[in-house]
């Protein structure tokens, strides 16, 4: 509600006046009073005190006439809080936002519907070569992940094939809970030969909950006889990052993997390229792994480390790479597929 003061300032002015001639009136009675044996002073001072009434009257009245009481009893009663524009809310009230700083989303190519982490996590690779697996022994000893080869092309003739414990793999692994990830040895020599690569391990894999990432793995190219041995360094990186761009289109994880030496300074693949934009798995073997969480003294970036390839696992017959990520997984993605799929 709205207070006048203005108009109330002149109510006390008048109230003041008021007070004012009632007490002079009072005085001047009260001295006729006393005069009363004094006719000629008796009737100056009757005559002085009508002026002073008459003097104090119009006074009065021009002061209530311009302060109008009914306007300012109409004023409080019905007028609405005047906006302010400043701010009213008490200082020791408002709530000052903390300055947060928020990262910036990171380049890097990640499909994750669960949510990637920055946990450590440890497991292994493999292949057709570690035999079968006991995948429930293998997830009672610590194992987070396995990244299992489905297949390869050739070197020499570049024909595709299917590791043939590839779907044993997938699905003991995935029954008994260890997290999936998927390599597959490439010896693509054209970005076309890559999406198609990429195309076959999707098709591939759409039955099983994959969540790590898709990796492709290419060695040997140094050699004469290999069909990706005449491409250029930077020829090779860009079927490499086409392979990988079509993993991220159908909806997985892309990664790169090789021997430290081949990333290091852009020795054998234009790694400066491929760090801004891919996950690097780094094959790097005696080095102090006393404390795993602790990545390895290389000034490169990557975010998995295979750092042996003569582990053992209770429940693996024969000897196993064993991995550590410096990333992990708040959940298991579902299959892109979720129909009745082979069991074999």
């Amino acid at each position: 509600m709205k207070i006048c003061f203005r108009k109330i300032h002149k109510i006390i002015i008048f109230l003041i006046c008021i007070t004012l001639f009632l007490s002079s009136c009072n005085k001047v009675s009260g001295k006729f009073e006393n005069n009363t044996e004094d006719a000629g002073n008796s009737q100056m001072i009757v005559a002085d005190t009508e002026s002073m009434k008459n003097e104090k009257e119009t006074q009065i009245s021009e002061i209530a006439e311009e302060v109008n009481l009914s306007d300012i009893a109409e004023d409080v009663e019905t007028s609405e809080p005047e906006e302010s524009t400043e701010d009213t809310e008490p200082a020791s009230t408002k709530e000052i936002p903390p300055e947060v700083a928020i990262p910036e989303e990171s380049p890097i190519l990640n499909a994750s519907t669960v949510g990637e982490n920055v946990g450590v996590t440890y497991g292994i690779d493999v292949s057709l070569y570690q035999g079968t697996i006991d995948w429930a022994t293998v997830a009672a000893n610590g194992i987070d992940f396995a990244i299992i080869r489905i297949g390869y092309r050739g070197t020499t003739a570049g024909g595709f094939g299917e590791d043939p414990m590839a779907k044993y793999n997938l699905q003991e692994a995935e029954k008994n809970g260890v997290k999936i990830g998927i390599y597959f040895y490439s010896t693509a020599i054209s970005e076309e030969e890559a999406r198609e690569e990429a195309d076959w391990i999707c098709d591939y894999i759409a039955d099983y909950s994959v969540t790590y990432p898709i990796a492709i793995d290419c060695e040997g190219y140094d050699r004469e006889g290999h069909r990706q041995y005449p491409l250029t360094q930077e020829e090779r990186t860009d079927v490499a990052m086409a392979f990988m761009d079509r993993i991220y289109e159908n909806g997985y994880t892309p990664m790169i993997y090789g021997d430290v030496k081949s990333f290091e300074n852009d020795a054998e693949w234009d790694t400066s390229r491929i760090e801004e934009k891919y996950k690097i798995w780094i094959a790097w073997y005696n080095q102090d792994i006393s404390n795993l969480e602790n990545k390895p003294d290389y000034k490169g970036e990557f975010a998995m480390w295979q750092y042996s390839n003569h582990g053992h696992v209770n429940g693996i017959p024969a000897e196993v790479d064993l991995d550590v990520a410096y990333f992990g997984y708040d959940g298991i993605e579902e299959p892109k597929n979720t129909s009745i799929r082979e069991t074999e």
